[in-house]
């Protein structure tokens, strides 16, 4: 049994890959999410990985998931709202942060921290779009059945904390 991985595969949510090569396979999870943030640039923490499915915890090996040579961890950069100058000062009024996570049209995810529950729905679209290299036109956010309507916020449809909503792009044509 090799000490190694020859290959291993890092798919992004946008489909793209990058391919390691020579990773040991006793090396911990966040060994390989601090060299994924080397050539990717996204900080180790802001990097959630998967395999098969399962989220890889940061103490964890990459042996003790099991992972084969040549096979493929799919990576969700979970982005954090950007600090504005108002954020450093106390605010007794301040509203829950959630993580929500994305699941788009082709299975992966996305995952988006510090999300205000009264943050409206098209500054969240706006949200996705800037982080997940996705096409605007026709982007669509369906939560518990039912599409998010601008105008509204995450708190009047009753959203929470590490709750997923889907991606979905709304089709053109139809009968006239």
């Amino acid at each position: 049994m090799s000490a190694a991985y020859s290959v291993l595969v890092v798919r992004w949510i946008d489909g793209a890959t990058e391919t390691l090569k020579s990773i040991p396979k006793q090396s911990s999870v966040l060994d390989l999410k601090k060299l994924i943030s080397g050539k990717s640039g996204i900080r180790a923490e802001d990097q959630r990985l998967l395999y098969l499915g399962t989220t890889l915890e940061n103490s964890k090996t990459l042996r003790s998931y099991d992972i084969k040579d040549y096979s493929t961890v799919n990576i969700v950069a979970a982005v954090s709202a950007p600090q504005s100058p108002e954020a450093a000062e106390p605010n007794h009024a301040a509203v829950a942060l959630k993580t929500l996570f994305f699941k788009g049209f082709n299975g992966e995810t996305l995952a988006l921290h510090d999300v205000p529950s009264t943050l409206p729905i098209e500054d969240l679209r706006n949200r996705i779009k800037e982080h997940a290299r996705l096409n605007p036109d026709g982007l669509r956010m369906l939560w518990g059945g039912k599409e998010l309507q601008d105008g509204k916020t995450l708190e009047t449809y009753g959203i929470q904390q590490d709750n997923t909503l889907h991606l979905v792009y709304k089709l053109h044509g139809g009968l006239s």
